[in-house]
């Protein structure tokens, strides 16, 4: 038999320990309010790069570092690589953007070769004193068109946005977006914004994007890694979208037995950490589905 103060006793402990747990919860739910909504962007340039001879030439490594956080990257991919056999060798680097595809991450057309035709410029392509005299806007927007077919038939899905190499964005932005837009594209535009834009125009605004693994070594891995952080950390203070903007073949597995793959995987590993932030990780088409709408309304 239990005596009423012993059954007292009990009420009053089990009671304390329903209301402790309830501050928790409380608690718990007052710190993911205040948690500010941060999206993250992963994006590398240049993919299927032909001016190195870091070998082997794929990513795999800096994807799979991304995935362990449920992160996504965005491959702004060159379509004409595919057409070289010396890039392409029986199929593999098709057969490796498959894949990306098919674990989630997104490909945007960077580009078509990302070499100027006449001048044979790699800084740009289409905004080259060379293209822009001899190239129509028609034809511009024409080879632009058949890199992204390209590119789609080789992953089997539909490629949305478009990224100017070098300098295109800021000479060709203003008199070729909407002519781009009316093919299908987003033009993504580099820029200091705090989210990415659609335009009325038909491009877009980028978050600002540097480039923390360009060149990367032992050496400076920890002020890179330190650099990162405190742009991070002002990027989230201002605004809610954070880019980080990588270039092949900087990402490859065979550049300092992939040391940008480390840092990537350290810095989101950080990046998680942060108990005031909410991290969403996104591509550019799960950001744009997931705030009202699609990337892309090709005008009729």
């Amino acid at each position: 038999m239990f005596s009423t103060t012993a059954i007292f006793s009990t009420f009053k402990t089990n009671l304390s320990r329903a209301a402790i747990c309830a501050l928790i919860l409380v608690a718990c739910a007052l710190d993911a309010a205040a948690a500010k909504k941060i999206s993250v962007f992963i994006r590398v340039d240049d993919i299927f790069t032909s001016t190195s001879e870091i070998r082997p030439v794929e990513i795999d490594a800096f994807l799979k570092a991304a995935e362990k956080h449920d992160a996504k990257v965005i491959l702004a991919t060159v379509p004409n690589r595919l057409l070289q056999w010396h890039i392409n060798t029986d199929g593999h680097m098709t057969r490796a953007l498959l894949s990306a595809v098919d674990r989630g991450h997104q490909v945007v057309q960077h580009g078509y070769n990302h070499m100027c035709a006449f001048s044979k410029n790699t800084g740009a392509e289409f905004s080259t004193t060379e293209s822009m005299k001899m190239l129509t806007q028609e034809q511009r927007i024409d080879k632009i068109v058949e890199g992204r077919r390209i590119l789609e038939a080789a992953i089997g899905r539909p490629v949305t946005c478009y990224i100017g190499p070098g300098m295109d964005d800021d000479v060709l932005i203003p008199i070729d977006e909407a002519a781009l837009r009316a093919r299908g594209f987003v033009w993504l535009k580099a820029e200091r914004a705090t989210q990415p834009t659609i335009l009325p125009t038909g491009g877009a605004m980028y978050p600002g994007t540097l480039d923390f693994g360009w060149q990367l070594t032992e050496e400076n891995y920890a002020s890179q890694m330190e650099a990162a952080k405190e742009y991070c950390k002002k990027l989230a203070e201002n605004g809610d979208a954070i880019c980080l903007k990588f270039h092949e073949p900087y990402t490859r597995a065979g550049y300092l037995d992939g040391i940008v793959a480390k840092h990537l995987d350290e810095l989101l590993t950080w990046m998680d950490a942060q108990q005031e932030w909410d991290i969403e990780y996104v591509t550019l088409d799960s950001y744009y589905a997931s705030h009202g709408g699609k990337p892309v309304v090709a005008e009729k």
